[in-house]
C-alpha cells in the first residue's frame, strides 16, 4: 500500500473503535445518555401517550355534549322567563282564557321582532276583547251570581250584596257575609 492510502486506513481504525465503544457504552448505561431510552420503556410511554390522547378524545366529547345541554337548558328557560312575562301581563289585563291568549301573544310575537309583550298584549285585548274579563265583571265574578235574600223583609242584605259586586272591596263583602250569617232562617 502506498502511504496515502497507510494514512486513511489508521484513519479509520480508530473512529471505528470509538464508534464502537460508545455503543457498548450507551447499550451498558441508559442513563448515562438522555436520548436513548429503553425499548420497553419506549412502548410503555407510547401506550400512555396514547391512552392519554383517547382520553382527551372522551373528555372533548363530553365537554360538547354538556355544552349543548347548558345551550338547550338556557334556551328553555329563555321560554320559561319569556311566557312568565306573557302570563303576568296577561293577568294584569283581565284575561279570563289565560292559554288562548298566550297562544295568541305568542304568535303575534314570533310575527314581530322586537316588540314589547304589553303593545302585544294590547293589540290581542283590542283584537280579541271576549278573552278579557270587562272590568265591571271582575268583581262580580269573585262574588258569583246576584244572590237574592230568602226572607223578602231584608233589604239590608240585597243593598249589602249589590255594595260587596259592584265594589268588590274585601270590607264590603265580608259585611255582607256577616248580614247573611246573622239573617235569620
Amino acid at each position: 500500500m502506498n502511504e496515502p492510502e497507510r494514512e486513511v486506513e489508521s484513519m479509520e481504525e480508530p473512529a471505528a473503535t470509538t464508534s464502537h465503544e460508545t455503543a457498548e457504552e450507551t447499550a451498558a448505561a441508559p442513563e448515562a445518555s438522555p436520548h436513548l431510552v429503553n425499548v420497553a420503556e419506549a412502548i410503555r410511554y407510547r401506550k400512555r401517550a396514547q391512552a392519554a390522547e383517547k382520553e382527551l378524545a372522551e373528555l372533548r366529547t363530553q365537554l360538547e355534549e354538556t355544552q349543548d345541554q347548558s345551550r338547550a337548558v338556557q334556551n328553555r328557560l329563555t321560554e320559561v322567563e319569556r311566557r312568565a312575562a306573557i302570563d303576568a301581563q296577561l293577568v294584569e289585563a283581565g284575561v279570563a282564557d289565560l292559554q288562548a291568549a298566550r297562544l295568541l301573544v305568542e304568535a303575534a310575537m314570533g310575527e314581530t321582532d322586537g316588540v314589547e309583550i304589553d303593545e302585544v298584549v294590547a293589540v290581542v285585548r283590542r283584537e280579541r276583547p271576549q278573552l278579557f274579563r270587562s272590568t265591571t265583571s271582575h268583581a262580580t265574578a269573585a262574588m258569583g251570581p246576584a244572590v237574592h235574600a230568602v226572607d223578602h223583609g231584608s233589604r239590608d242584605i240585597q243593598r249589602a250584596a249589590n255594595a260587596a259586586r259592584r265594589s268588590g272591596h274585601n270590607a264590603d263583602v265580608m259585611h255582607y257575609m256577616n248580614l247573611r250569617r246573622s239573617a235569620p232562617r
